[in-house]
């Protein structure tokens, strides 16, 4: 990969970790269903001349839309809102990847060896091992929320694998339009006041909704698909696993929060477990050739 392109990566995952404290701040001006269909409305506009019937794929491609956006995204704003922690949330994200792997094995019939079992393993236990420090402990049901929403992202990916002749582009017109009306719908029957969270949100939360809508899905996703377009998946999918490291430094710096050492340790075995499962993948996938 050239350095101009491994420099695109890692603004990426700046801009994916800054990204962890962006919610945490935004889910303080507006409630979290509210909060999400406006960030997906902001990105349908701009993916407006993508939203297209695909005739032949539309049952998978709405499927696989229906698990990457509304689900996935309702238990996400849901569960940062209730974590208090915006660098546990961000260690917790990253179990989309040993879920992904799991489905695998069970949907697709993939096959684990010894070092991605490991791998799982050591991801699973350090999500443990954190959830039992006694701050995180106090909203284990964020906790929980959060692991469910890193499920029905684990679920659409496998969805996602069989949709045929769609872009990624027409793929996050047709999330972004599910994760809109969805959510809206959630937010006029478990939220209130929205006209009033409307009328008073600041120019600051107005910005934070901008970020997570042009930065973290425009910019990010979009500069993943064209990394994906001129790199094989394996050399690509492990640069990202530094975006929660940014998200943790994020939080400190921004947030002034703190790591107790079981946080520290227990995100740590969770980073290498991940680490572990996805770096055998790509090695893998180089020896097959992919």
């Amino acid at each position: 990969m050239s350095p101009a392109h491994l420099l695109f990566a890692l603004a990426i995952n700046l801009v994916w970790g800054v990204n962890l404290v962006v919610l945490k701040l935004g889910l303080d001006e507006l409630s979290p269903m509210l909060f999400g269909a406006l960030r997906a409305s902001i990105v349908l506009v701009f993916l407006l001349p993508w939203l297209k019937w695909k005739p032949g794929s539309m049952k998978m491609l709405l499927l696989a839309a229906m698990t990457v956006g509304p689900l996935h995204f309702a238990t996400l704003f849901l569960g940062f809102k209730l974590m208090g922690d915006a660098s546990a949330a961000s260690i917790v994200t990253q179990l989309s990847i040993p879920f992904s792997t799991v489905l695998a094995v069970i949907f697709l019939g993939e096959r684990l060896g010894p070092w991605r079992i490991g791998g799982l393993a050591m991801a699973f236990s350090g999500v443990a091992l954190m959830t039992a420090d006694p701050r995180v402990f106090s909203y284990v049901d964020g906790v929980i929320v959060l692991t469910l929403s890193q499920v029905a992202y684990a679920f659409g990916a496998i969805f996602m694998r069989q949709v045929k002749d769609v872009s990624v582009f027409e793929m996050q017109a047709w999330t972004s339009a599910l994760i809109a009306g969805t959510l809206i719908g959630f937010s006029l029957m478990f939220e209130q006041d929205q006209g009033q969270q409307l009328a008073e949100l600041s120019a600051f939360g107005v910005g934070l909704v901008l970020y997570t809508g042009l930065g973290a899905s425009l910019f990010g996703h979009g500069g993943v698909y064209y990394l994906y377009q001129r790199y094989p998946v394996s050399t690509v999918t492990p640069l990202f696993l530094l975006s929660p490291v940014f998200g943790i430094f994020a939080s400190i710096l921004l947030l002034g929060e703190t790591l107790t050492v079981r946080m520290l340790i227990g995100g740590i075995v969770t980073f290498l477990g991940v680490s572990v499962v996805t770096f055998r993948e790509a090695m893998l996938a180089r020896a097959k050739g992919l």
